[in-house]
């Protein structure tokens, strides 16, 4: 509850700094942000850019990691289907 709170506070601050806020679990979408918060259990744990914070190696840097070998192996996934004979496909 406190975290919920916490986020429609700082939603209400931005609004009025017109200040994009972005609350996302894919490190593409945050990519392009200017800052990035990570939080755990409602309190900030990491801040910055993504690039800053892939250097620092901390839970964002684990994460984007994470997500891209989950990418890498579903292209693979589908260039094997793609390259497959269609009787075997469809067997």
């Amino acid at each position: 509850a406190k975290t919920v709170a916490a986020i429609h506070a700082a939603i209400e601050r931005q609004k009025i700094q017109r200040t994009v806020l972005l609350i996302t679990h894919r490190v593409a979408a945050a990519r392009r942000c200017d800052s990035i918060l990570v939080l755990e259990k409602g309190r900030v744990i990491e801040a910055g850019g993504h690039d800053e914070l892939i250097e620092q190696g901390g839970v964002y840097a684990l994460f984007a990691q994470e997500q891209q070998m989950e990418e890498d192996l579903a292209a693979v996934s589908l260039r094997s289907l793609a390259e497959a004979p269609a009787e075997a496909v469809t067997a």
